[in-house]
């Protein structure tokens, strides 16, 4: 009999999907300890647990695996159901094909005429960041992880949102490692672990619009320095990036379309 850490380690499934796995019916463990109930395999687990890595391997829900696995006795059996997940996919794929058809029909009938709408790129004006009660989670960090810290503001904040997501800058140098704050407006308080809550007062800034994708905001950055320059202001952290159309957690949608907001707060 073997442990579950020396069982996980043999079959190559970690032992928090082995316990997924024990929990919904797929894969338990041959016995128990009486005293504690803690699991343990047979070699017998061993054939079924390839099974499961096969299965995976083909992308089977856990669904079908479940299925599957309640009637197969032998492997011709395995064979039968590897052949019905063929015929799923096939199916499958030929939806797709016809859900992307429809959608190209779509947009071929629906070309974007909504251009009146586009504010000018990268002109900077000075105005005020307006006041706003917002949550945050500020870390030291890189900044391709501002997404991943984004997701889980959004699993703490969900309906409480009021308004675009925002990231302030605590450094205006660019560096490996960085005082970064990934913010969204709420409607009230967030109570969740590494969560702060905070109110914004209206603050003097300079404004510039930056439509395009993330990589050109260098040229916005210019235009904010070279107007605080040129008109001899004095500016502070943080810098605010509103990312009034951008990516989601799940679709990322057209980077020439995204609008981000930047605004460099200017000392009074």
């Amino acid at each position: 009999m073997y442990k579950i850490g020396e069982f996980s380690k043999i079959i190559g499934i970690t032992t928090k999907a082995l316990r997924y796995y024990d929990a919904e019916g797929i894969l338990s463990p041959s016995c128990r300890s009486p005293e504690n109930g803690y699991p343990f395999y047979a070699e017998t687990d061993l054939k079924k647990a390839e099974m499961i890595l096969e299965m995976r391997k083909f992308n089977f829900t856990i669904s079908e695996m479940k299925d599957a696995l309640r009637n197969i006795q032998n492997e011709n059996d395995f064979m039968d159901y590897l052949q019905e997940k063929v015929a799923i996919t096939q199916a499958l794929i030929a939806r797709h094909s016809r859900l992307i058809s429809e959608i190209q029909a779509y947009l071929k009938e629906h070309t974007a005429t909504d251009g009146e709408g586009t504010p000018m790129n990268d002109q900077v004006w000075e105005t005020e960041i307006p006041a706003m009660k917002f949550a945050s989670i500020r870390f030291r960090g890189q900044y391709h992880e501002i997404p991943a810290y984004f997701e889980l503001l959004y699993k703490s904040a969900q309906n409480k949102i009021t308004g675009s997501p925002f990231t302030c800058y605590h450094a205006l140098d660019y560096s490996e490692t960085s005082d970064l704050e990934v913010c969204v407006s709420v409607s009230e308080k967030i109570i969740a672990k590494n969560i702060s809550n905070k109110a914004w007062p209206p603050t003097r800034a300079i404004h510039v619009t930056h439509v395009g994708n993330y990589e050109n905001l260098k040229f916005a950055y210019k235009a904010l320095f070279d107007y605080a320059n040129a008109q001899g202001l004095s500016y502070a952290t943080p810098l605010v990036e509103i990312y009034e159309k951008g990516y989601g957690t799940a679709m990322a949608g057209n980077p020439e379309k995204y609008i981000t907001q930047i605004y460099l707060p200017i000392k009074t």
